[in-house]
This record gives C-alpha cells, structure tokens and sequence, in this order.
C-alpha cells in the first residue's frame, strides 16, 4: 500500500528524482498528507505519529473526522480559502488523536494536480507544548493582575494604615491612612513626615528613620508615637517599621495603628483592675476574721496601702448617745485624733452622710470650715470623701478618705470606696451569723454523721436478719426433712432389719446435726447476753487438740484426708473453759475439713510464744490449723468472723452450718483475753490460728 502511494505522489516525476522527493516526504520534520475528493489519499510517517493512526487506518477517512468539534468550522472555512485564493496562510487548530488526546496543529494548505485530479497538499507541525507554555503563561499573567488587584483592595481596605517614605516624604498612602490624618491622598502625598508628627516626638521618630536608611538595626520595629491631624489634633498610633525598595530606590514601610480606643480601654482596665484589686483584697482581708474589730483593721490597712490616699479611718454611729466614734484610722495626726474621736451626729461632713444615708466627695482649693474639722484643714486636706457604712439598709457608720492633692478623687473612686464600705457593713453583719452557723453546722454534721452510722447499722442488722432467717431456716429445714422421711418409710418397714439400721443412723446423725445448729444459736445467744456459764481452770492444750481430732476423726475419714498433730513439748496449761477449747478446736477442724478436697492434708500445731515484759505482753500459747483447701478471698477474711457470713453469695454454694460458728469461737477467745485471726490465699488452702494467756497470768484477768 505505501509503495503504491508512493508511486502515485511521484508519477510523472523523472525517475531521477522520485527517490530524492520521496525521502524529503517521508523524513520531512512536518506532518503532511494529501486530499481528494474530501478524503485522505496519503500521510507521510511525522503526521502518523501527531494523529496516532497509521496511512491505513486513515486513508479514505474524511479530515475533518479528526478535528475537534468546535474547530471544524474553522478548519474548513480556513481550508476552502485557501484552495480557492491560491494562498497558503498558517492555521491552527485541535486535532483529535486515536487515544482521544488533543493535539494542536499549525497548519498550511496548498493546491495541487494530484492523478489529474486537484487536490489539497497540508502541512502540519504539532505546536502542543508552545501552545500549553502559552496558557500557563496567559494564566500567570491572570493571577497577576488578580494579585494586584487583590493586594491594592487589601492596602485600601484593611484596617491598619499604610505609607512608604522616601527622602523624608510620604510618596504613598493607603486609604485608611487618609482617613486617619483627614488628608485626601492627593494632599498627603509629597509632605513631609515632620507634619504629621507631634511637636514631643518628631525628632525621635526622624532618628530612627535615618539610621533605619543607615542600614542599622532598630529595636524594636513596633513602637507608639503621637501623630497630627489636618485640623492639628493629636491620637496615638502603633506603628511597624520596615525597609524596602519602591521604584528602586530605598524608602521606609509604615504600617499604622489607630490606637486611640485601645488607649482608653487600657486607662479604664488599669483603673477596673485597681479597684477590682482592692475590693478583692479587703474582701480577703475580711472574710480572714469573724471577729469585727479585725475586719474593720484589715480594711483599713488595705485602703491605705492600696487605696492611694493619704488617710482613711472608719467611725461606728452609736444611735444611743447620738454620737459617732472613731474606731480606727490611718494617717491621722494626733490632732485629727483628738478632735474626730466623739462627734455628734449632727456636726460635720460624717453626720450629714450618717442622716442621708448618700456619699459625700469634695474636691476644692478650700474645704468650708462648716462641714468638716478644723484639724483636717491644718493637715493640708484638700480632697475627702465619705461613705456610708450600711447593714441591712441602716447605717451604721462612715468610711472617710482623705487626700491633700486638689481634684484627687474621681467619681468612680467614690463608686469604687462606696462597694468597699458596702463590704465592710456586709462582713460586720455577717461576722455574727458566720459564727452561729459555724455551730449549727457542726452540730448537724454531728448529727448527720451519727444517722449515718445508724442507719448502715440498721442496714448491716437487716441484712444480717435476712441472711439469719435464710440460712437457719435452711439448715433447721434439712435435717427435719431428713427425719421426717426416713422416719415414714421406717413405719413401712416390718422385716428389713438392715434397712432399719440404716435408716436409723441417718436419723440419728441428723438429729446431731439439729442439735449441734440449736446449741450454736443458743451459745451466742448466751455469750452476747452475758447468760454463758463459764467453767474456768488450768487447761492442757494437748489434751483439747487430742479430744477435737478424735470427735473429728470420722469426718476426716469419710473426706479420705490426713489429720497431722504436731506439738512444742512442755507447753504451759492455759486458763480456760476445757469444753469450750474443745469447741473452738473441733469448729475449726470441722471447717477445715469441710473446704479441703478429697486427698488433702490438715496440719494441727500448737507452740508458745514468749511475751515482752518491758511492753507488758504475756507468755501466750498458738495453735494453728492450716488446711490445703480453697483459700479465702483477702475481702472476705474479717467478714468471716461476722454473724452468720460465710464464703459465698447462693445457699448452693455455701457449706451446711448458720455461719456461727467462727463467731462463736472468736467470742471464746475473746472471753480468755486472746485473739483469733486468718491466713489465706486463695487456692492455697488457710490457716487459723488463736491464742491464749498462759495460765499463770491469765487467771488473774478472767474471773
């Protein structure tokens, strides 16, 4: 196929010179391709690769298949053109690649004879990437202009003045500094930065202008300074200072700062935190007290250290006698003492205020003899004002402040002395009543504490009783049932003498174990009411532990465990109820043998332990019954020792026994002066140990 083109493009051509104008075609820089009858007829190999298809794929194709939908029109108006004017001018246009790519083309188009026919001659060159550099320029050029926009509307618009300065002249000015000086930008431009400046500040800001220009560092960049209106009034500024270059030449950044209602705000706050300052103190100072004469002196030494006056004192009014008595002061002269100290109500600036209840301020050159003392006028007073001191609406006495400057106090020190006054009546009032409540409320904690405890103790009794009640009508109900059906199926049985005595051992052994329950409730009842009758003597420890193992033996042997019995020779007698030991030992036992499995070991040991004499502790005999059993659990081991408690939450997973019995034994115990404790861990078996004087000094103790 391309050999045939080929020969079509070079017919007619002397064959000399096909080879040469083929090579041009085929290896020509531009893309080029033939048209006739509005189709392809030829693409040399560079057009190939701009389009992505191959002389095949487009031969027979109509070009403008290939161009992109809003450049068709172009393309063959600008094609048509030129055909007809016989002139070739560049074009360009969007050509469609096989993979859907845009590619940009500058494209010319000629005439020619073509087989005898006229046809159309392109060329094309592929200007995609000066096309993509032309947009990115085009773009930047656009965020150019947007940023200069942008950056001229922020100069105009923020709030902050600004205005660069060269030769000492202002050479541009924002809107807002315009504003603030009250010139238009027309009138500010050119002047010189001395007309806008304070007479006070001009030459310091000068300086440090020209050593800026210097190249020298100024520190810091941010200061304030005081600049001039057109109409020649003054406001402070804050203002930013950095060099620059404008038009190429060195010149000053100045960014300024109206600061005029900050400068306010701070005056107030400076004068709100003063007066928050010692309303705060004196409030402290106040409340450190219950006792009135020390509120009333701590107030004072506030006002006049933090008050900044040059005396204050406070007068109490005695309605009685129809006086006011000075009851404290600071900086008085011992005249002003004198004469202040007992005034009628109805003299003076302090009785005027005692009668209207108002505050009273002068400020003058010279203070009328007829309102105030002779003595304050000596002192050089010329400012002084008084407060009333209310509880509870009715005044009481009067706060007064003095000053010798003209004009010192202001109303808001008035404001400001009037809520210490107010301060001062309210802790006076409360001083009492603080007291009285601090009683009151001592005595309802104490009372509250005391319900508290009583009610978890009745708490703590009712869960007791319930677990009482469960558990003894548990324990009660199943021997009874025991007995009960094996005494019926007895009455059945005529013959079965071997049935009989079995049934009759069951009987038996539950009616032991009724009784053993009984007797436990019945011994406690006993020991808790004082009603236990107490058989005291010498008592051998081994022989105790000899006669528990043996009661306990068949239990051990039944649970298939091993009792070992292992005694310190020669251990003294102890002074004791012989029975009760007896029962404190086989308890112990018996739940020693209750919480080990089937192959464990239970240790019975016995040792005596020497006493201090120094510290008054007695020779003391240990025994110990260590099993391998279960354990218990650390939060359980002092309820053990409580009324009916036992290990465990469900009747199931309790032993059979009301719980008494480690209750009863620490009561035994406890009654023969010893103690009795646990030690366990759970998983790892228990030991339980008591001990007892030895006899020798225990009979005295224990009648």
């Amino acid at each position: 196929m391309k050999a045939k083109a080929d020969k079509k493009l070079t017919q007619g051509i002397p064959v000399t010179t096909e080879e040469m104008f083929r090579g041009v075609i085929e290896n020509s820089g531009i893309g080029i391709y033939i048209v006739q009858d509005g189709k392809f007829q030829y693409v040399n190999p560079l057009f190939e690769e701009m389009s992505g298809y191959t002389d095949e794929e487009l031969r027979g194709e109509n070009p403008l298949n290939f161009v992109y939908p809003d450049d068709k029109q172009m393309v063959r108006e600008k094609a048509v053109s030129s055909l007809k004017s016989g002139t070739s001018s560049p074009y360009e246009y969007r050509l469609v690649g096989k993979g859907g790519e845009l590619v940009w083309v500058l494209e010319r188009v000629a005439s020619i004879q073509y087989e005898g026919k006229r046809a159309s001659v392109a060329s094309s060159i592929d200007i995609t990437e000066r096309k993509k550099a032309e947009e990115r320029l085009q773009e930047a050029h656009q965020e150019l202009e947007q940023s200069e926009q942008k950056y001229r509307s922020l100069v105009d618009n923020i709030n902050d003045g600004w205005l660069v300065v060269q030769n000492q002249q202002v050479v541009f000015a924002n809107q807002r500094v315009s504003e603030m000086v009250g010139y238009t930008f027309e009138e500010g431009i050119g002047r010189a930065i001395q007309e806008f400046l304070s007479s006070e500040v001009v030459d310091g800001v000068v300086e440090r202008y020209e050593r800026r220009l210097r190249g020298e560092t100024i520190i810091p960049q941010q200061y304030e300074t005081v600049l001039l209106r057109k109409d020649g009034s003054r406001f402070p500024v804050e203002i930013s200072v950095a060099s620059m270059l404008y038009d190429g030449s060195d010149a000053v950044s100045v960014l300024v700062r109206d600061i005029t209602e900050r400068k306010k705000n701070e005056k107030q706050m400076l004068y709100r935190n003063r007066e928050l300052s010692i309303t705060n103190r004196i409030t402290t100072a106040v409340n450190r007290s219950l006792d009135i004469d020390k509120i009333i002196e701590d107030a004072l030494d506030e006002i006049y250290e933090t008050g900044e006056v040059d005396a204050c004192w406070l007068q109490l009014a005695d309605y009685e006698s129809d006086k006011l008595l000075l009851k404290s002061h600071r900086g008085y002269t011992p005249e002003m003492v004198e004469e202040v100290t007992e005034m009628d109500i109805g003299e003076s600036m302090a009785g005027e205020v005692v009668r209207t209840g108002k505050p009273m301020l002068l400020n003058k050159q010279s203070i009328d003899v007829e309102i105030t003392v002779q003595s304050t006028l000596a002192a050089g007073i010329h400012s002084l004002a008084e407060c009333p001191l209310k509880i509870a609406d009715k005044v009481v006495g009067v706060l007064g402040v003095a000053h010798k400057e003209v004009g010192h106090f202001t109303p808001d020190d008035m404001e400001l002395f009037t809520n210490v006054a107010n301060v001062i009546g309210v802790a006076m009032k409360n001083a009492e009543l603080y007291r009285e409540r601090g009683k009151a409320e001592e005595e309802v904690e104490r009372k509250v504490e005391e319900l508290q405890i009583a009610n978890q103790q009745l708490k703590e009794l009712g869960q007791m009783k319930d677990n009482f009640l469960s558990t003894v009508s548990h324990e009660l109900r199943t021997p009874l049932t025991s007995i009960k059906s094996f005494t019926e199926i007895l009455l059945s049985y005529d013959e079965d003498r071997e049935t009989q005595k079995e049934f009759l051992t069951i009987i038996n052994e539950e009616s032991d174990r009724l009784a053993r329950l009984i007797n436990d409730l019945l011994d406690l009842s006993k020991i808790e009411s004082g009603r236990m009758q107490w058989n005291s003597a010498e008592v051998a420890i081994p022989e105790v532990i000899k006669k528990a193992v043996n009661t306990t033996q068949t239990l051990a042997a039944q649970a298939k465990l091993i009792v070992d019995v292992g005694l310190d020779s020669d251990l003294p007698p102890v002074w004791s109820d012989k029975d009760r030991m007896v029962q404190v030992i086989t308890n112990l036992l018996s739940n020693a043998i209750k919480f080990t499995s089937e192959g464990g070991e239970i240790q019975v040991k016995a040792r005596l332990l020497k006493g201090s004499e120094s510290d008054g502790n007695p020779d003391m005999v240990v025994v110990s019954i260590s099993d391998s059993g279960i354990g218990i659990a650390p939060e359980d081991q002092d309820a053990i020792f409580e009324k009916f408690r036992q290990v465990g939450n469900t009747l199931t997973e309790k032993p059979q026994g009301t719980g008494l019995g480690l209750p009863i034994c620490r009561e035994i115990v406890k009654h023969y002066d010893g103690r009795i404790w646990v030690e366990s861990e759970l998983g790892k078996g228990s030991t339980f140990s008591f001990a007892l004087p030895v006899a020798e000094k225990a009979e005295a103790k224990v009648s």
